[in-house]
């Protein structure tokens, strides 16, 4: 006999074999651990600086990509992403998972230095707003 008829033939054994799959699986259901919302990092640091009343081409070539050769080397920078517009620039880095982002902030320090006055930046681990200005980014 073929599984249909068996089934159809003896409907209380049918019943019976999808009630203990149900239990099973509700049982199993029990114990399953379920994180809605799992701990999730992305090792990132963004090196803000602002330089008031200019514009963003000379941001980029007095601050941005001075920043950028110097940060290229840390160990772990996956991308370097930076945005210079009217009188700032921001300079992003994405690490590789993993990656101690305290030791990488303190090899960011370390490693960069403002140029122009000398004096250091600090790295600052979020997201600039959005602004209206006129914007050149550059992407390595």
């Amino acid at each position: 006999m073929s599984m249909t008829s068996t089934a159809v033939a003896r409907p209380v054994a049918t019943m019976m074999v999808f009630l203990v799959i149900v239990v099973l699986g509700l049982a199993g259901l029990r114990f399953l651990p379920i994180d809605l919302l799992p701990p999730i990092e992305f090792p990132q640091l963004t090196v803000a600086v602002d330089y008031p009343n200019v514009g963003p081409e000379e941001i980029e070539q007095i601050i941005t990509r001075p920043i950028e050769n110097a940060v290229g080397g840390i160990q772990g920078v996956e991308r370097i992403r930076s945005r210079s517009e009217e009188g700032e620039s921001r300079v992003t880095l994405d690490f590789s998972r993993g990656t101690n982002i305290d030791a990488a902030a303190n090899d960011l320090q370390r490693g960069c230095r403002c140029p122009g006055d000398g004096s250091r930046t600090r790295p600052h681990p979020r997201q600039p707003a959005p602004r209206s200005r006129a914007t050149t980014g550059l992407e390595v």
